[in-house]
């Protein structure tokens, strides 16, 4: 009698990491978790953070050159302490994280509404790999940026 619902239950716990992964994968790079802190209070067009990691699955060096979105004016690499990043090389088996710690993608002039948990299109541009096309979430979470100036 409580075989069906032990089943069911053991069946969601085992799609449940499943369900919450967030990954983009090509032939040679895999991007997790692509995100954005909650924008809620914000008006466009306003800037913010795009953070990710991405990893090197193949066997050579590719470099992530720059991105774009429909919602924004520009995409730039930036670093924390010394500003514009002109790109980020990432070698093969590498992993390399983008975060308010060191470089991350500013995305400048914003213009679109988005709440937690909506998702934005972004593109990044590779040397190697080309145009890959991401969706970012946007988290329950207040980022506390870097100065954007």
């Amino acid at each position: 009698m409580f075989r069906p619902a032990l089943l069911a239950a053991a069946v969601l716990l085992a799609l449940a990491p499943a369900a919450d992964a967030h990954r983009i994968t090509t032939k040679t790079l895999q991007i997790d978790h692509p995100w954005a802190g909650d924008m809620t209070d914000a008006k466009p067009p306003f800037d913010l953070a795009v953070l990710m990691v991405i990893r090197n699955t193949g066997k050579s060096v590719d470099v992530l050159t720059g991105a774009s979105s429909p919602h924004a004016q520009r995409i730039e690499l930036r670093h924390v302490s010394s500003g514009p990043h002109k790109e980020v090389e990432i070698k093969p088996g590498a992993r390399v994280e983008l975060s308010t710690k060191n470089v991350y993608l500013r995305v400048i002039g914003f213009n679109k509404v988005v709440d937690a948990y909506d998702y934005f299109p972004v593109t990044l541009n590779f040397k190697r790999a080309g145009a890959v096309k991401i969706e970012v979430q946007v988290e329950d979470v207040v980022l506390e940026l870097p100065n954007l100036n």
